[in-house]
């Protein structure tokens, strides 16, 4: 299967909690010039999730997965890391998955997601960082 061609520059996954976050790191992005999909506020009623995320993951350069308290046992956010991770791995041309941690301790994060690279919403450099890791992937 071959990856379709990038539509977006970033997709942002999210739940619904954290919406006030997934505004404030989209705003950055988007400020910047880049194009991307947010799941919530992009979401077309009445499609099928699954299909609809599976498409979006696939035409991402990169996919931000958002996981708080809130989003880490919701099962909805378990099956779209795994859609990232599988996407990345079967698709050469796909874009890259970065976890997005908030208020969450290095031992709560999941085991599937702790070899990639990821970033501390907390950080004093978050928003230098997720420019940064963007702008590397733009790059190739």
């Amino acid at each position: 299967m071959c990856a379709p061609p990038h539509m977006y520059d970033f997709s942002l996954w999210y739940h619904t909690e954290d919406s006030h976050v997934a505004s404030i790191i989209a705003t950055m992005l988007e400020e910047k010039g880049y194009q991307g999909y947010v799941e919530h506020r992009d979401a077309v009623a009445g499609l099928q999730a699954i299909s609809v995320t599976s498409e979006v993951i696939q035409s991402s350069r990169v996919s931000f997965i958002l996981l708080s308290p809130h989003s880490l046992e919701d099962c909805w956010y378990k099956l779209v890391s795994e859609c990232c991770l599988v996407n990345a791995i079967e698709n050469k041309r796909a874009g890259k998955v970065i976890p997005v941690y908030v208020d969450i301790k290095e031992e709560q994060r999941p085991q599937t997601l702790q070899n990639l690279t990821s970033l501390s919403y907390n950080s004093k450099y978050f928003q230098k960082k997720l420019l940064d890791s963007l702008k590397s992937v733009m790059l190739h």
